[in-house]
């Protein structure tokens, strides 16, 4: 009798695992990310306090124009405390995707703030 319990325990308990992991197996401990639009000029792309995990830029014509790309900790442009800056070159061809891998939590918000007018398009994946 003990050994058909512990069959059935033992065989019960996989079905038990998955089901606490939710919907498609997937766990709580890995969140869920959001990714902004493609922006191409300063941009608010949260109010509120998050956690960027990485940000990719790609040129959207044949050659860029000087600027700089600046994510910051911020609710409004040119305010907050600066994460990531990107100089972009000039007249240069960005056709492959640039990643950064930020990693960061964000206190104020995110702001995605552009310089001048440069042919580069961003999107950032948060929470």
């Amino acid at each position: 009798m003990k050994r058909l319990l512990l069959a059935c325990v033992f065989a019960f308990l996989p079905l038990a695992a998955f089901a606490a992991e939710g919907p498609q197996g997937l766990s709580a401990k890995y969140p869920i990310f959001l990714t902004s639009a493609v922006v191409t000029s300063n941009t608010q792309v949260k109010a509120l306090p998050g956690y960027v995990a990485y940000m990719v830029c790609i040129g959207t014509d044949a050659a860029a124009q000087a600027a700089s790309i600046i994510l910051s900790d911020a609710t409004a442009e040119d305010t907050g405390t600066t994460v990531v800056t990107w100089a972009v070159q000039a007249a240069y061809n960005y056709a492959t995707p640039l990643i950064f891998p930020v990693q960061r939590n964000f206190d104020t918000g995110i702001y995605l703030n552009y310089t001048a007018t440069a042919d580069i398009g961003c999107y950032v994946v948060y929470r």
